[in-house]
Order: structure tokens, then sequence, then C-alpha cells
């Protein structure tokens, strides 16, 4: 009788064991789920009442470097100039884009000792056209006097190389220039709308932006000019 109740008990306590096992291990399996999940899970962001998300801004470009006029004192016709900064690196590029035959006549006529090249970033480097009536393609360049002892700057010039004979004849009147924020090549057919300007050839408009400007024509002795609009 005291052996089957001792065995009775013993199965008991080893019912219990068991039991009490299985439960630990179904909360450590429990826990453990539950930290992955939490591991898992990407926190959401919490908004506060009345708050407006704020739109993401465009990065701010950098401002530009290189000056809107730019001038360049070319040491020979390839350039080869100072290209130690960005301003002048921009300079060379664009005098590299000048006619070649335009940068020899430019050294030949010696005008590299009195002159600098001006290139600015609103309008074309050069104008191109027959503005002599030769039937030959002349090219316009705008010039600078190099600055005096005292550093002040000279009014621009402008220079037009005839193509037939490459001679530059060069343009000083600030009356016949006018303004030099915009210029363009006037075909013959518009020059012929005013009754008062004789041109053998193409014009060149030198204009100012919503202002007067003018048209500088070749007249069969020199170049001249006549204010074309208010």
């Amino acid at each position: 009788m005291k052996k089957t109740s001792i065995a009775r008990w013993t199965t008991i306590c080893l019912l219990l064991w068991f039991a009490i096992a299985c439960s630990t291990n179904r909360a450590s399996n429990s826990s453990v789920e539950t930290a992955q999940n939490s591991q898992n899970q990407v926190p959401t962001p919490t908004s506060t009442p009345g708050a407006e998300s704020s739109p993401t801004r465009p990065s701010e470009r950098s401002p530009q470097t290189a000056s809107y006029d730019t001038t360049y004192d070319p040491q020979t016709v390839q350039g080869y100039g100072d290209g130690s900064d960005q301003s002048s690196f921009i300079a060379q590029i664009r005098y590299s884009n000048v006619p070649l035959w335009v940068r020899e006549s430019f050294f030949k006529q010696k005008l590299n000792e009195r002159y600098v090249m001006v290139f600015r970033d609103i309008r074309p480097l050069y104008l191109r056209g027959d503005f002599n009536g030769d039937s030959k393609i002349d090219i316009a360049l705008m010039l600078q006097e190099k600055p005096v002892q005292n550093g002040l700057s000279s009014p621009l010039v402008m220079a037009i190389f005839q193509g037939g004979t490459e001679q530059a004849t060069i343009i000083d009147d600030p009356d016949k220039l006018g303004a030099d924020d915009i210029w363009a090549v006037v075909p013959e057919e518009e020059i012929a709308k005013y009754p008062s300007i004789s041109a053998l050839g193409e014009g060149i408009l030198m204009a100012k932006a919503a202002s007067a400007s003018r048209t500088i024509y070749w007249d069969g002795k020199e170049y001249n000019s006549l204010q074309t609009s208010d």
C-alpha cells in the first residue's frame, strides 16, 4: 500500500514538473518574439496638432564666380594668358573661340600693345557679317584700352577686322557706338527701311535694353551711325 502511494505521488510530481517546464519555455519564446517585433517596427512620428509639414527646399546654387564683363590680355596668338583663377580661365576659352585670322591680325597690327579684348556673357563674343559690302566676311570685336597708370578704366571701342585685307578699323567715337548691352548684325534689307542710311553692307545694331539703339554702317568712306530707336 505504501509502495503504491509513493509511486502515485512520484508520478504526480513528474507531471507537475513537466507542466511547469513547458509553461516556462512558452513564456521565454513569447518574450523573444515580442522583442524581435519591437525592433522591426518603424517608429511613426507624432504630429503636433495644427503643425504643417515643411516642404523640402532645393539646394541653393552657388553664385557665378566669372564676371559678366571679362577682359583678356593675350600674350600670344594662341593665348596662354593668366589662367590662375576661374574668371581668367573662362576669358582664355572665349579668346580661343575668336577666329584665328582675327587673332593673328590683332598681333600683326600691334593692337595687343594698346588694347585688351572684352567679352560679355549677355551677348555674342563677336559679330560676323559683310559690313563693308565687299562680299567677304568681316568680324567685329569690342576692345578696351589698357588701363592708364592711375588704374582708371578706359571706354570701350569697336574693332572691325576686314575679311579681305585682314586690316582693322577702330571705332572709338562714343557718339557712334552708343550703348553696348545688345549688339547684332542688321541685314541689308532691314537697313534699307531707313532712307537716311546709305549703307553698302550689313549694319551693326548697338542698343541698351528697353532704351535707345543705334545702327553702325559703312557709307563707302567710313563707319558712321544713326539712332534708329528711342
